[in-house]
């Protein structure tokens, strides 16, 4: 079984399932329009995805943008290991989380490397402490 995303350039990683061997590629780079330019971004620059609407709104330290995609395809399209999905509407790149916060009685909010603060559900913090091995 092969997964592919259709529009942005794939690294491939591959995994034994019983006798067949299945080959997932994740994408690495996102093409980010912003007026009449696109900006191509390595997935490694993303800090976060949050859903609005129809579209998903990318931030990188150069800014936000919004894509006309949906949280859930950019969640199958991202490495596991390097993305978790810390809210129904945001997913998070581990490597921009700076600390995690108390927000109030039972509840987290991640503070990121930018500055940002991003909300955590009680599952999404319960992926969260697993991805990072808390």
């Amino acid at each position: 079984m092969e997964v592919s995303p259709q529009n942005d350039i794939q690294s491939e990683s591959e995994m034994h399932a019983g006798n067949e061997l299945t080959t997932i590629s994740y994408t690495t780079r996102i093409a980010l329009r912003s007026g009449s330019k696109i900006h191509v971004v390595s997935i490694d620059e993303v800090l976060y995805l949050q859903a609005d609407g129809d579209y998903v709104q990318v931030v990188t330290p150069q800014g936000r943008f919004l894509k006309e995609q949906t949280l859930k395809s950019f969640a199958e399209q991202l490495p596991p290991d390097c993305f978790v999905r810390v809210h129904r509407s945001i997913l998070v790149n581990a490597e921009a989380i700076s600390r995690i916060e108390r927000y109030e009685k039972n509840t987290q909010q991640l503070r990121l490397k930018n500055g940002d603060t991003v909300k955590v559900s009680q599952q999404g913090y319960k992926l969260l402490r697993q991805q990072l091995g808390l």
